[in-house]
């Protein structure tokens, strides 16, 4: 586990990280002058993208 420390602080700052991302990509595409359409394709696309990321930052070694 990379940058964690015993009391889980580098979790706290990736679960920050994961809430600021959801609501940067959500703002930016409520700012958007696009159609409609193009908005729920921008978003489905950036939830798929943050869902892969943190997968990959949560992801917890089962084997202990």
């Amino acid at each position: 586990m990379d940058h964690v420390n015993e009391n889980g602080d580098g979790s706290v700052r990736n679960s920050i990280r994961f809430v600021l991302l959801v609501l940067v990509l959500i703002l930016v595409i409520l700012v958007l002058s696009v159609s409609e359409p193009t908005k729920v394709v921008l978003l489905g696309v950036g939830l798929i993208g943050i869902a892969i990321w943190a997968r990959k930052t949560f992801k917890v070694d089962r084997r202990s």
